[in-house]
Formats: structure tokens, sequence, C-alpha cells
């Protein structure tokens, strides 16, 4: 699980949601070199659904809010090293600049990635899946505000990219049984919460998949993240 690709500024609240970019690529290539498999959540649906067969050694990269560094930053790098990603973006504020969510932590404003940036990286191989539509916790709106969440960012991502969102990220990590059914019921596939560790894809929670959350701007998240993927992400 990454957010935002760049140093952070002074004003950062929440420090460790960068990853610099030499960081990102020291990462990608320690993965490589361990062997891992980069996948996406159609070919998770594909293994699912009996097709094809799933690496022993799969990784989902995903990256949340869609942040321009994503693009600008990120992207060059994944297609540097042919890494599928996931970006998990937040459909409402496509285009946004100096954004700042209200109670997210995050006091340092964020640029947003536009719709066309996000076309351009679709095309390229990188998914585009869900993050709601403003950015709030699902678990603290009313029921009718959690469909709006739902279902607009799924249609708005299906007018714009051409291709519904089978995956949602849980805005702020928070969600509850009643978020997991609502995002059933709207027609996902998969949801991604905060917590950490790996998946057994053969007894799938499909809508509380656990994440890692990286980090990487110092010398010691160089150490943490190669001691996770050396063993497996067990234990993170």
């Amino acid at each position: 699980m990454y957010h935002k690709v760049g140093l952070p500024t002074r004003d950062s609240t929440r420090r460790g949601l960068h990853v610099s970019p030499k960081a990102l690529e020291r990462q990608l290539e320690f993965l490589i070199k361990l062997r891992y498999q980069f996948c996406d959540f159609k070919d998770l649906q594909k293994f699912l659904d009996g097709k094809t067969p799933l690496p022993q050694k799969s990784i989902i990269l995903t990256f949340d809010d869609g942040h321009l560094d994503n693009y600008t930053k990120a992207f060059p790098i994944l297609k540097m090293y042919d890494a599928k990603a996931t970006i998990f973006i937040v459909a409402g504020d496509m285009g946004k600049s100096n954004l700042v969510w209200e109670g997210a932590g995050e006091k340092a404003p964020t640029d947003i990635m536009s719709w066309e940036q996000a076309c351009e990286m679709h095309r390229a191989g990188i998914s585009i899946q869900s993050h709601g539509m403003t950015h709030r916790s699902l678990k603290s709106i009313s029921p009718e505000a959690m469909v709006a969440e739902l279902e607009g960012s799924r249609q708005l991502i299906k007018q714009e990219i051409g291709e519904a969102p089978v995956a949602l990220a849980y805005p702020r990590g928070v969600y509850s049984s009643k978020c997991m059914d609502a995002v059933r019921e709207a027609g996902y596939s998969f949801a991604c919460t905060v917590e950490g560790g790996c998946n057994n894809p053969e007894n799938l929670e499909m809508f509380a998949l656990k994440r890692t959350a990286v980090k990487g701007y110092r010398w010691i998240h160089d150490w943490q993240f190669k001691r996770g993927a050396a063993r497996g992400f067990l234990d993170e």
C-alpha cells in the first residue's frame, strides 16, 4: 500500500505516507530479485473463477488517493520495470489542486491527477479502481450517502475510463460489516483495508483484504521493506 511518491514537505503531518522515487525503484528491484509476480485484481478474479493459475508469490501494488505524483513520478518507474499496479482514485476530486481532506490527518495540500492522466495510465496497463467519491469514511455517513459514494464513484470511473472498477479501498481505512455488504451490493468484487499482512487466496476475505503499508525515504525504510519482502510480508 503506497500513497504519495516523493519526499514529505515541511508541513506534512503524515510523513509515513511518502515513498521517494529512488526508494520505489529499489523496492521494485528487490521484489523482482525475490521473484515476486506483479498482478492486479483482474488476475485475482480470473484465478478465483478457475480460469488461470496465480503464481505463489503474487503481489498487487496499490496506490491510494490518485495523487498527481503517482502519474509524474511513479508511472515512469512502473513502466520501466513493467510492473502492474492499481491506483485507487477519489473520483469526485480528480484534477483538483491544493486539496486537503478534512479529518484525514494530513494537513499538507496535495494535487490530484486528472482524468486524462488516469486514462493514459489505464491504457498502459495500470488498473484504475475506486477510493470513493469524496474520501469520506463510509462508516460515518448515512446508508444513502454510502450508496452515493460507492455507486457514484463506480459509475463515474466507468464513464471516464471506459471500465467499471471491481475493487474499492476503504476511504481512511475505516469499515464495518455494513460497509462490506454495501460494497458488495454496489457491484464490487473486492475491498481493501489498511490492516497489515498478506492474503491467502485459498481462504480469501474478499471485502477485507489486507495490505502492507510501505514507507520509503530513510535508510531504515529500505531495511524494513527488504525484511518484510524476504518473509513474505507475513509478520507485517
